[in-house]
């Protein structure tokens, strides 16, 4: 009796280790049958999300950090999966698309190279690439508690300068 009304929507939830770790949300969605199904979307994908949630960030240092994500993002530096073979036909898109990536790109270089070198080598590690505190204090030769410190003022001079310009 699958997809009846009888029948009760499927729910699924992730390991336990998951949910020990992670942030998650009960949503309601509909199952490939059509009838409800209930899962567990994680809202803590990234160490800024985990470092909100716990509350050693703050919503300002937040917001700062993902505008530095969706930068790192729009100006092309994620690393690609797979390469793309199919070829490609010149229009006016591509133009836009370029112009974007570079204002994007621009704007990510002039909030990280205005502020100290240190502090932009932890907003990169953290904020673009997804890494620890304590995995960048620990490749930056720093004591592991040092990379929050490092992480909170660094966001506030990004922000500084954002709030200025």
């Amino acid at each position: 009796m699958k997809g009846s009304a009888q029948s009760k929507p499927a729910i699924i939830c992730p390991t336990p280790e998951r949910a020990q770790h992670d942030g998650l949300v009960m949503q309601e969605r509909m199952g490939d049958d059509g009838a409800p199904a209930y899962g567990a979307r994680v809202v803590t994908q990234r160490p800024l999300d985990r470092y909100l949630a716990r509350q050693l960030i703050t919503a300002d240092h937040y917001a700062t950090g993902m505008r530095l994500y969706s930068l790192w993002r729009k100006a092309g530096k994620e690393p690609k999966l797979c390469a793309d073979y199919c070829q490609r036909v010149a229009s006016g898109r591509r133009d836009e698309v370029a112009d974007a990536r570079e204002i994007a790109r621009q704007e990510l270089n002039e909030a990280l190279m205005t502020i100290p070198s240190v502090f932009s080598s932890c907003l990169l590690a953290v904020c673009c690439m997804g890494e620890t505190t304590g995995e960048w204090s620990a490749s930056a030769g720093r004591h592991e508690s040092a990379g929050m410190a490092y992480l909170r003022d660094g966001l506030e001079l990004v922000q500084a300068l954002w709030m200025r310009g």
